[in-house]
């Protein structure tokens, strides 16, 4: 009998420790979620060419972490251009877009920070990807009634385009555009954003996106050409 009680005794005493231990491991998970730096970083529309139809926009996890670029330049998600600046992988590509379209270009940026350290962002963008979720921006252009192309950059987050992309539309009514996706990646490619921007731009024509990985701007002025987004000099 005493045998007994002491296994019942030490199973109820596991349990314990079980639930103590997923107590914590969803308290942690919470802070990340919905922990962050408040972001009050600049994400002003950076005006292209006079009269532009045409936007770029993008999301880099270099703009939404409380990073110094310059400490970070070897890092395999920065890039530096020929004069020295140094930009987040997608916003380099983004630049590299409106250098070839003369569009205007829009940093998408969440109200509340990131992480530095690559595991806890990817811990929290892991479960806004699982439960869908919007987070919150920083600001948003007036409108976008006069874009006719949308050019939309992002990094590959869980197979996915990353949740704040879905934030930045969820407000605007794109129907009669042409949304044009171009990625960042380490396997997975742009197709990978396609289902929700398709969702997201509800009316508008998702077309055939561009892997930007170690791209340049011959590269992307090129295949702008073959697609038919900008002509021939």
């Amino acid at each position: 009998m005493k045998e007994k009680a002491k296994k019942k005794l030490t199973v109820k005493g596991l349990l314990k420790v079980l639930l103590v231990v997923l107590l914590i491991l969803v308290i942690i998970s919470l802070i990340i979620f919905f922990g962050g730096k408040s972001n009050k970083k600049d994400n002003t529309l950076i005006k292209g060419d006079s009269g532009t139809k045409s936007l770029v926009v993008y999301f880099s996890q270099a703009d939404v972490v409380d990073l110094d670029k310059t400490d970070a330049v070897s890092s395999a998600s920065m890039r530096t251009d020929n004069s020295g600046n140094i930009y987040g992988n997608t916003e380099y590509v983004a630049r590299l877009f409106q250098q070839a379209t003369g569009a205007n270009l829009y940093s998408i940026q969440t109200s509340r920070l990131y992480y530095e350290s690559y595991p806890l962002t990817a811990y929290r963008a892991f479960w806004e990807e699982k439960f869908n979720t919007r987070p919150k921006l920083t600001g948003l252009p007036d409108d976008l009634d006069k874009y006719d192309t949308i050019y939309v950059g992002f990094p590959v987050w869980w197979f996915n385009a990353p949740m704040p992309i879905g934030s930045f539309f969820e407000g605007y009514d794109v129907s009669g555009k042409t949304i044009v996706p171009f990625c960042t990646n380490q396997g997975s490619g742009v197709d990978s954003g396609y289902d929700l921007l398709t969702k997201e731009c509800d009316g508008a024509a998702v077309a055939e996106g561009f892997n930007g990985n170690d791209t340049d701007l011959n590269e992307v002025t090129n295949w702008l050409k073959g697609q038919g987004y900008i002509t021939e000099e």
